[in-house]
């Protein structure tokens, strides 16, 4: 094979064996960094590539909240309870 060949395969290669990297980069998963480590170090290992493409594929994005929490508004009318009143209301007598 010539030259350009070879470096034309080489970085087939590389473009191959790092696509779980780029994929989280693109996708913009919160453990982007760590999916790269995990590729970089044990991606040869051929189980850890398929395990660092799937939780590419699978991870949340850094635009998905991590939790959604719904909050009331307050009643100005309601006495001010503190968080041990909201936690154990079920134990009020009406």
């Amino acid at each position: 094979m010539t030259l350009v060949a070879d470096i034309c395969a080489t970085l087939l290669v590389l473009a191959m064996y790092f696509s779980p990297t780029a994929l989280a980069f693109s996708e913009r998963r919160r453990s982007a960094v760590a999916i790269a480590a995990l590729n970089a170090f044990l991606g040869w290992t051929i189980v850890f590539w398929f395990a660092a493409l799937v939780w590419a594929t699978l991870g949340a994005s850094r635009d998905q909240p991590i939790a959604a929490v719904e909050v009331e508004p307050e009643d100005p009318a309601r006495p001010r309870q503190g968080w041990m009143c909201r936690t154990l209301h079920f134990l009020a007598v009406p």
